[in-house]
């Protein structure tokens, strides 16, 4: 198994989202204006930020003195200003505001529930939050409840992908295909990037209808939208469109039981064109101890328990006549696994 971690800058943002304290003091920063103020003036005197920020002398000095041992901030004796590495992971505020948002959100059911979690996990996904709102349940009908709760947990999935598409581009070659159906493509997030990355690429975006409406209006407008299409659809029961030269899986498989990733394996199959591709770009289980998550990554860590190992996927792939059957390791925040195989 080849390892690869190319195109991983983005994971520069965990480190300021280690703890809980530490993600409050970054969210308050940003809530309170000191990041945008300070983008903006680049330096400034704590007079001035109390001044302009309307925060008391005692409680900005506090946030600042902590967030200057979070590496942040720096000040000297006149002027405050944002640090050069905080700056680097700036470009990625999308990211820190969504890993904060969906942290602080599952604190409760860690809290709560946590011993349902090591000891019942049926018990603990009727009791939580968190897989209340990834139900897809309410993705069938686009009411107004259904299209705003929808929305929240694609805010996040969104982002990630976002990041995670890039990554997926360095380390897997699309230069030869001509069409492309992504299965579970969420918001479109997934298959836009590799439209715009290759310009003769046509895509579909299959999902349920809900997620394929809100797809639709996060890609529109973009240079690449024109080519790519949503395929609103229950891929485990519907029939999907064939003669594709690439199916992918990113993100997807993990939420499901093994017998329906058969199911979702042979449809890909008979998706594809002869000498067609399918790709799987998936977060798996830990070969060696678990790692313990920084807190921004708690989402990611609550579906621990769902991640497999590369072989079962392996294993499917070939169950269902795949051959060339290749694997890339790539560590992010998590260990990945990019998974290619030919019809």
């Amino acid at each position: 198994m080849e390892n690869s971690s190319k195109n991983n800058d983005y994971l520069c943002v965990d480190s300021y989202l280690t703890d809980f304290l530490q993600t409050q003091l970054l969210k308050s920063s940003f809530e309170i204006g000191i990041i945008d103020l300070l983008v903006q003036e680049t330096q400034i005197s704590l007079q001035q930020l109390c001044d302009k920020l309307s925060i008391d002398r005692e409680g900005a000095g506090l946030i600042i003195d902590l967030l200057e041992q979070n590496r942040i901030l720096e000040k000297n004796e006149l002027e405050i200003s944002i640090t050069t590495e905080f700056l680097e992971a700036l470009k990625y505020r999308d990211l820190l505001e969504a890993k904060i948002e969906f942290a602080n959100f599952m604190v409760p059911d860690l809290m709560n529930n946590f011993n349902a979690y090591i000891q019942d996990i049926d018990s603990f996904m009727q009791q939580s939050d968190i897989f209340d709102l990834f139900s897809y349940h309410r993705c069938y009908e686009s009411t107004e409840e259904n299209l705003e709760i929808t929305r929240k947990w694609m805010k996040y999935t969104t982002v990630l992908t976002r990041y995670e598409t890039g990554v997926f581009l360095k380390n897997h070659n699309i230069s030869e295909y001509k069409t492309a159906m992504d299965i579970g493509g969420n918001s479109g997030e997934f298959m836009s990037q590799m439209c715009s990355f290759h310009s003769e690429l046509r895509g579909t975006v299959v999902d349920l209808p809900v997620v394929c409406d809100i797809g639709q209006t996060h890609i529109a407008g973009r240079a690449s939208s024109d080519r790519v299409q949503f395929h609103k659809a229950d891929a485990l029961q519907h029939e999907l469109p064939t003669g594709f030269d690439l199916v992918t899986f990113k993100s997807i498989l993990h939420d499901w039981p093994d017998e329906a990733v058969d199911t979702y394996i042979s449809k890909a199959y008979d998706c594809l064109s002869p000498n067609g591709e399918v790709v799987i770009f998936e977060r798996i289980s830990s070969d060696g101890q678990t790692p313990v998550p920084v807190f921004g990554n708690l989402p990611v860590f609550i579906f621990m328990r769902f991640y497999r190992q590369a072989d079962l996927y392996y294993h499917l792939l070939e169950k269902h006549g795949f051959s060339d059957i290749k694997t890339i390791s790539i560590n992010l925040e998590m260990p990945f696994v990019l998974i290619s195989a030919k019809k």
